[in-house]
């Protein structure tokens, strides 16, 4: 369970909610509601959001008993590098990277960005491994930002506001699960505004999986294929510092459709179909009241 104290969606709590095969059908799943209904009524939360999974079915039909809605309707993608086209990523950078394209092999693209190599695109390619830097923090918040403009569908939530204390603690979270972040941005070279991100995410207990998390291109720079570059460079960085890595996953919502051509061209396949559901904690207290 999550209760996250920003500025936005102060009347939201997050679940995830599961109980081991061997132990199904004794009522712990119940057990663990009414708990979840203490800490939404400590906070005075008034809407309970979890997501179920195709994989487990059981999930769906919980949902549906307790009177929850779908609020966005989505698919993890997988994209196995094994079956990645050849030559794909690099006929994608080498849109960018132009004055490599009289050689027979390309120098990887984000290793020549953040060298501080020019190039003919007019943006820049870098990279922050594990850490944001304090110097540029709060227009890395900004930035962030963007991932409002993704479809929400009926989630009943308001676009979340982003501040550099919610970063912090994002890191110092991921440190202490011992998860490592990567996240590519793109830098406008006329203005020097940050104006694109792809961020992933790698845990050494899961070695053979990443997961692709959010990919963003600010509205006015949109068009000039950004999003590509970013997948494309974070799977090229992937496969050279992460031999490990074997799939590649990544959540996308039923209606993003421009996210998914590209995930589809890169070759990323339904790997699963998820639902997040919302849930009035009234719903909650009455359900579990009735069931008393």
């Amino acid at each position: 369970m999550e209760v996250a104290h920003r500025e936005t969606n102060q009347h939201v709590v997050d679940i995830a909610l599961d109980t081991h095969p061997n132990f199904r059908r004794r009522g712990l799943a119940k057990q663990l509601l009414h708990k979840v209904l203490e800490l939404a009524d400590l906070h005075k939360r008034s809407l309970i959001i979890g997501m179920t999974t195709d994989r487990i079915p059981a999930g769906d039909l919980v949902a549906e008993h307790l009177g929850a809605s779908k609020g966005t309707e989505m698919h993890t993608h997988q994209l196995r590098l094994s079956e990645l086209e050849a030559g794909l990523i690099e006929t994608w950078l080498s849109v960018v990277n132009k004055h490599h394209e009289s050689h027979p092999s390309l120098l990887p693209y984000y290793y020549e960005c953040v060298e501080g190599r020019k190039n003919e695109s007019g943006y820049e390619l870098g990279c922050w491994e594990d850490e944001y830097p304090e110097s540029g923090i709060e227009e890395i918040a900004t930035l962030m930002e963007v991932m409002n403009t993704a479809p929400q569908e009926n989630l009943q939530v308001e676009d979340e506001k982003i501040t550099p204390d919610w970063l912090r603690e994002k890191m110092t979270m991921f440190r202490s699960r011992d998860t490592h972040v990567w996240t590519l941005y793109l830098r406008h070279r006329a203005s020097r505004e940050l104006v694109g991100y792809t961020e992933t995410f790698w845990n050494s207990e899961h070695p053979a999986v990443l997961w692709q998390a959010a990919t963003g291109v600010v509205p006015a720079h949109r068009g000039h294929g950004l999003g590509k570059w970013l997948k494309a460079a974070m799977i090229q960085k992937v496969q050279t510092e992460r031999p490990s890595v074997v799939s590649i996953r990544t959540n996308n919502a039923d209606s993003n459709a421009a996210m998914l051509a590209i995930n589809q061209k890169l070759g990323f396949r339904p790997f699963s179909k998820d639902t997040i559901w919302q849930l009035e904690t009234k719903q909650l207290r009455d359900y579990l009241q009735a069931k008393s």
